[in-house]
């Protein structure tokens, strides 16, 4: 008897922008948001490959068509989905959530949040939170959340008053305070965000790909 295997990797993008682009980057995150309500899949993949893509060309060091899109500084890193993400994908498919924890599972077990932090450990499939995380936003209001095909795709961004700090690691998460984690990305030592508050904000883009092996 053979098993099908099912292979997930991802790739985070994360931008420093200036304070004044703030509501640029509302207004995109929320354009994403709404083509997922109406389920504009077309929509959907050109908004959140767009990003990707445009993201990608400024780490780079290319040029973007849009003038309007400057974020002062991109990051790239790789995820890595953790033992708890993995557990909570199976009970989702299989409908028995909270079926391997043995605890009530706040909220609807879906990935909602998207946490940012200053930690640098390496990351590790037996991590259950970021190591120093400072602040976290719910991609109802402040990201996305979506499948754009196959790709599972979430997004956030963090308002200009978050406190200063160089953020080093991010991830998703199932609840405003608590709650299990996805994936834990930690960026390049050589390539972080350096936040000073009032002056700019973070937005972060993670792409996760799955295929059967």
């Amino acid at each position: 008897m053979s098993a099908l295997l099912l292979a997930l990797y991802g790739v985070e993008h994360g931008a420093i922008w200036d304070a004044r682009d703030h509501v640029f980057v509302q207004n995109l995150y929320a354009k994403i948001r709404d083509a997922v309500i109406r389920r504009d899949r077309a929509s959907v993949i050109s908004l959140t490959e767009g990003l990707d893509a445009q993201l990608e060309r400024i780490y780079n060091d290319q040029t973007v068509a849009d003038k309007k899109f400057e974020p002062l500084a991109v990051t790239f890193t790789k995820n890595k989905i953790v033992n708890d993400g993995l557990v909570r994908i199976a009970e989702l498919t299989t409908n028995s959530l909270g079926i391997n924890t043995g605890l009530a599972v706040s909220g609807s077990g879906y990935f909602t949040h998207f946490a940012i932090g200053t930690g640098t450990n390496a990351v590790s499939a037996s991590d259950f939170g970021l190591q120093q995380e400072i602040s976290r936003v719910s991609m109802a209001t402040d990201g996305f959340m979506t499948a754009a095909g196959s790709i599972m795709r979430f997004g956030g961004y963090f308002s200009p008053s978050v406190q200063s700090a160089v953020i080093t690691e991010g991830g998703v998460t199932d609840d405003p305070t608590a709650g299990f984690f996805l994936f834990r990305t930690v960026y390049p030592i050589s390539q972080p965000l350096v936040h000073t508050v009032q002056q700019d904000f973070v937005s972060l883009s993670h792409a996760i790909y799955a295929q059967s092996v």
